[in-house]
């Protein structure tokens, strides 16, 4: 199913704008919002009874405030002829001066002073913001995102502890143009609608925090301040989020044969020939994800008939099989990488602390 997600420009024009903390200063209504899939609440009926207002003065004149309350009064009768369910997030991105209004007031027509070039820009973009980036809005969180220059990355855990890592391409161009009036406008798109993909792991993020410290190995990056000093680091993200599961509470059956063997256990690399079965990733599903190393970088590929990638050269295991690319990490990812797995790491924590100590007495 498509997501609509908030474009790189736009994020970055929202975080450097200040936009982010005035947005953020509407978490309460903006979580009830998303939550029962309605812009009528206790907040916004003041606003949506004086646009209404404004609109039926016969005397209100061609404005730019009637433009943005029109668009306003059509979104209100769009969700309340439409299933709000299911059409609720598209419907606010499609009459975006709603949310825009609601987070900036009268101030929504000073858009230069937060860098846009146009109220449009303004608005769609916050709106895009507020869909896209729905996980500040909540109370609890149970992901950790962070944007490269590509990719908006996510790790997540659901109820039971399981692993979710995905990827979204969040890139876009920019352009310039000129108005009516011989101004120059600058051009963007404000959202994009993408397919996320990712890994799943069923029950155990051992493999995955495993996989992170080899990649920082083949970087040379084994003393960073997130492996060495990780447990001031996590407490620092507000420390670890735990779940209710029994393996949580009572442990696991995790000997020092076994710790030593996942350790050992080796990581596809380019121009190196396994002579062992790699380090993978075991899903719900039925999947296995291999990490991956090349220029530089960390993959994740999982099997596929019709995939682009093949392993003969780097294992005789696997000179059959082809696989796809579903992840892609570079070296500025691995902070927040370490850093999610710290915090959502389930189901047996204890296992986190013996890899760990395991990996920094290794590079001592």
């Amino acid at each position: 199913m498509s997501i609509i997600i908030c474009s790189n420009t736009a994020y970055k024009k929202i975080n450097e704008s200040g936009l982010i903390e005035k947005i953020l200063n509407k978490k309460e209504v903006l979580h009830d919002m998303f939550l029962y899939h309605s812009i009528w609440n206790e907040e916004t009926e003041d606003i949506l009874n004086k646009v209404s207002r404004f609109y039926l003065n016969p005397e209100r004149g061609i404005s730019e405030k009637s433009v943005l309350f029109k668009d306003i009064i059509n979104l209100d009768n769009k969700i309340d002829k439409s299933c709000s369910f299911l059409n609720f997030d598209e419907n606010l991105i499609e009459k975006p001066c709603f949310l825009g209004y609601l987070v900036l007031g009268d101030n929504i027509s000073d858009y230069k002073k937060y860098n846009f070039s146009s109220l449009r820009s303004l608005v769609e973009s916050i709106s895009s913001f507020c869909v896209g980036e729905q996980q500040l809005l909540r109370k609890f969180q149970d992901e950790y995102v962070w944007r490269n220059k590509t990719y908006r990355n996510e790790i997540s855990k659901n109820i039971h502890g399981d692993l979710h890592a995905s990827q979204a391409d969040v890139s876009d161009k920019t352009y310039l143009d000129k108005t009516l009036f011989g101004e120059e406008e600058e051009i963007f798109d404000s959202y994009k609608e993408i397919w996320p993909h990712g890994i799943s792991a069923y029950q155990d993020w051992s493999q995955f925090l495993v996989a992170s410290l080899k990649y920082a190995e083949y970087l040379g990056k084994e003393k960073m301040k997130e492996i060495v000093n990780w447990k001031d680091v996590l407490e620092e993200a507000g420390g670890g989020v735990g779940t209710n599961a029994a393996e949580a509470e009572f442990g696991t059956d995790f000997s020092e044969y076994s710790l030593n063997f996942l350790m050992d256990t080796p990581v596809f690399q380019k121009g190196m020939m396994l002579k062992q079965f790699p380090l993978s990733i075991y899903s719900q599903f039925k999947n296995s994800y291999y990490p991956f190393f090349e220029n530089g970088k960390l993959f994740y590929l999982m099997e596929n008939e019709s995939g682009n990638i093949s392993m003969e050269s780097l294992s005789h295991v696997y000179e059959d099989k082809r696989f796809s690319k579903i992840l892609e990490y570079n070296e500025e990812d691995l902070p927040h990488i370490l850093i999610a797995s710290y915090k959502y790491f389930a189901r047996d924590r204890s296992k986190m602390y013996r890899i760990m100590d395991y990996f920094n007495l290794k590079h001592k």
